[in-house]
This record gives structure tokens, C-alpha cells and sequence, in this order.
């Protein structure tokens, strides 16, 4: 069997379960993706039926469509209501992960794991889902609320002291010892990329917009707006970061 069939095969399971969970997770007045990740976990290769047995290809969508979502995030959360959760939302994230990671290392050291093992255990609690958390929001109505953009502020800021600590851990274990410089040089990288990407949007982008605009095809623009999300969210993988973080910044320069 050729892999695009095999591929439409998958995504027709996938679909028609997805649908089917979605429903009655709605009907029960739950969040429809959680029945997307039960639906995931039966027909996927290590649940009960196995109806999809490479994830490869299906793992390429998901990436596509985490790009997407953040994308529209970022388009809901112009530069200004950015500039305002900044300082509160660095400090509630911040916090939130300082103490995730002490009650995550405390879990790991009283297993009698190692150092770096209970340091990656806490690493992976210290973390929200990014993309979970707003797709619930957005099933509630609630995107808009000033809570919730507070929260996406909070999840954005979370991300990036992710990359932060996983760039620290990654440093020790390669060379067996904390190098502080390996994270200035991260948060270094990191403040470069958004402060460089909004400085670049805000000159940019109102005169791109405004000669597109001129062409009356919103086609052209639907592509530019695209192209600009997957390229950013492209360019920031490349850098280390997560492609969720360059999609999201994407669109708040749009907006």
C-alpha cells in the first residue's frame, strides 16, 4: 500500500473517532478535545484497537495545525494588550514554574532518581500545554476575557523559560556542569528574536498591508498572512525555540 493511501486511510479513522468522541465529550459537557485525546488513545498504535500504526505523518498535521492555532491566537492579542500582561504575566509565570520545579525535583529526589533525571521530571511539570489550554478557552467563549489573555500571556512566557531550562539542562549534561553563560546566551537569543521580530513587524507590516491592500485580492492577502506564521514559526524552531512561540508572534504583528 502506498503511504498517501495508507495516509487517507489514517486520517479517515482518525476523523470519524475524533468526531464520534467530540460529540459525546460535548453532550457531557466536556471539552471536546478531551475526547479528541481519548479518541487518540484508542485507535492510536499503542491503544486497544490499533487502527493507526505510523504517527509519522499524522505528527506533521498536528504540527501544522499547533502553528494555526497560535497564529490566531496572536492575531486576538494585539501589541498593546501584550505590552500590558508583560510585567505581571513574567512575574505569575515565573513563579508559577519556580515553584512547579521544586515540587517536581522534591517528587524526583524522593524516588531516589538523580540529579538531572528529577531535574527533567520537574522541567515537565513546571510546563502548561499551550495549545490545550487555549483551544478549552476558545471552546468556552472566553478568549477575549481579560483572564484569558492574561493566561495566554502567562503560557507564551512559559514556553520561553522552558527553552531556558531545558538549554541549562541540556549544557549539563553534555559537559557535566551548570554553565550560566549557556543561559544568558539563551535568554540572550530569546530577547533578540521578539524584540527583533515586533521591531521588524511594526515598520513593516503597515506598509506591506497597505500596497497588498491596493491589489483588492484578499487571497493574496490570506497567503502573505500564512506565509508569514509558517515562516516565523519555521525560523524560530530553527533557532531553538518552539515554532508555537513564532506563530503567535506572528500574529500579534499582523494584528
Amino acid at each position: 500500500m502506498s503511504v498517501g493511501i495508507e495516509l487517507v486511510g489514517d486520517l479517515g479513522y482518525l476523523l470519524l473517532v475524533c468526531s464520534g468522541a467530540g460529540a459525546l465529550a460535548y453532550i457531557f459537557k466536556q471539552p471536546m478535545i478531551l475526547g479528541f485525546l481519548v479518541a487518540g488513545m484508542l485507535i492510536g498504535p499503542f491503544g486497544p484497537f490499533k487502527l493507526i500504526q505510523s504517527t509519522e505523518m499524522l505528527n506533521n498535521f498536528s504540527d501544522i495545525a499547533i502553528v494555526l492555532l497560535l497564529f490566531g491566537v496572536g492575531l486576538a492579542f494585539p501589541l498593546n494588550q501584550l505590552r500590558a500582561i508583560g510585567r505581571m504575566g513574567t512575574g505569575i509565570a515565573v513563579i508559577e514554574v519556580l515553584v512547579m520545579l521544586g515540587i517536581g525535583f522534591a517528587v524526583g529526589a524522593g524516588l531516589g532518581w538523580s540529579f538531572y533525571d528529577a531535574m527533567f521530571l520537574a522541567a515537565a511539570l513546571s510546563i502548561s500545554s499551550t495549545a490545550i489550554i487555549v483551544k478549552v478557552l476558545e471552546e468556552m467563549g472566553r478568549m477575549e476575557a481579560p483572564s484569558s489573555i492574561l493566561m495566554i500571556g502567562i503560557l507564551v512566557i512559559e514556553d520561553l523559560v522552558a527553552i531556558v531550562i531545558i538549554s541549562a539542562m541540556h549544557a549539563g549534561v553534555v559537559s557535566g556542569s551548570f554553565e550560566f553563560s549557556q543561559v544568558l546566551v539563551t535568554i540572550g537569543k530569546i530577547g533578540l528574536f521578539i524584540g527583533g521580530t515586533i521591531a521588524a513587524g511594526v515598520i513593516a507590516m503597515p506598509k506591506i498591508f497597505s500596497l497588498i491592500s491596493k491589489l483588492g485580492r484578499y487571497e493574496i492577502t490570506i497567503m502573505f498572512a500564512l506565509g508569514t506564521a509558517f515562516g516565523l514559526a519555521f525560523l524560530s524552531y530553527e533557532l531553538g525555540f518552539s515554532a508555537a512561540t513564532g506563530a503567535f508572534l506572528a500574529g500579534v504583528i499582523i494584528a
